[in-house]
């Protein structure tokens, strides 16, 4: 009896000394990311997307943020996912995210990490992101520095005839002064044809700003997208420029191109319309240009 009675206590000692240990080892590992690809190549001003979700099913609701390190040339969709767990689970459903790189104006390939991590810090992943830059930037105009001198009167507007040859985005407009002139301010128009003359207003500086001598750029904001429209004369755009009390710039010995001058009243009325034809004839090109940027 007494035997029979040892024996019973060890054998409960024994099963209460594994059922003990096992409480005290049991550590639940919070659910993981699952993250799908992990590096990313995307054209500009095309979309490519990332899936997120989570390996286990969370106990309570999970918070997951995204965060881009060059926001500007990798924007994303979203900054944070909420995972749950239970009824409406969403925990084992990917969620997308969309990385949209924009047309920009230069051609440098940005990279960029994107960091993806719950709020707790227990579980991570990074994307590596790249662009493809495939930009084409022109010059449209006569940037470079003419030999023979030009004076252009004050209040007088030139507009030269430009052929663009695909759909682009106005970025900027520029002009060279070869020599002070007191007080001038200038301003810069982009019309479409309007037979052989420019025609309606197409783009334009908001208001005249200080010439100064050499070269002197105004960037627009925002950029002007152009439609070329698919005709020949749908591609035919005039570049004009009018100052308020002259402007001393060079002209071309060599290159002529279609010209228009028109006399306006003051450098701040509204952009003139309604060329005169008799205004218009070919001369020589002067230092004025526009910069744009397409794919």
């Amino acid at each position: 009896m007494r035997s029979f009675l040892v024996l019973w206590i060890l054998v409960a000692c024994s099963c209460g000394s594994v059922s003990g240990g096992a409480a005290k080892t049991v550590d639940a590992k919070p659910p993981q990311l699952v993250v799908s690809p992990m590096t990313l190549t995307i054209p500009e001003g095309t979309t490519k997307t990332f899936d997120v979700l989570l390996d286990s099913e969370p106990t309570t609701p999970m918070t997951v943020n995204i965060v881009s390190t060059n926001a500007t040339a990798f924007p994303i969709s979203t900054t944070s996912i909420t995972f749950t767990g239970g009824s409406g689970a969403n925990w084992s459903i990917p969620t997308q995210v969309m990385v949209s790189p924009p047309i920009d104006k230069n051609t440098v390939s940005e990279t960029a990490m994107i960091n993806v991590s719950d709020a707790a810090s227990t579980t991570s992943a990074e994307i590596s992101a790249t662009v493809q830059d495939t930009t084409t930037l022109k010059q449209l105009g006569w940037p470079d520095q003419f030999t023979d001198g030009l004076g252009i009167t004050g209040n007088t507007l030139v507009a030269f005839q430009v052929t663009i040859d695909a759909d682009t985005t106005l970025d900027a407009f520029g002009v060279i002064n070869r020599i002070a002139v007191q007080d001038s301010l200038y301003r810069m128009a982009l019309y479409r044809d309007g037979g052989g003359r420019p025609g309606a207003l197409f783009a334009s500086m908001a208001a005249p700003v200080a010439l100064a001598v050499g070269l002197n750029v105004f960037d627009l904001q925002p950029d002007v997208a152009i439609d070329t429209v698919n005709t020949p004369a749908g591609r035919t755009f005039w570049l004009a420029v009018e100052t308020s009390m002259g402007i001393n710039t060079r002209s071309s010995p060599t290159i002529t191109t279609s010209r228009c001058l028109m006399a306006v009243a003051n450098i701040t009325d509204h952009w003139p319309v309604g060329f005169d034809p008799t205004k218009c004839a070919t001369g020589a090109a002067i230092n004025i240009w526009m910069d744009t940027y397409h794919q």
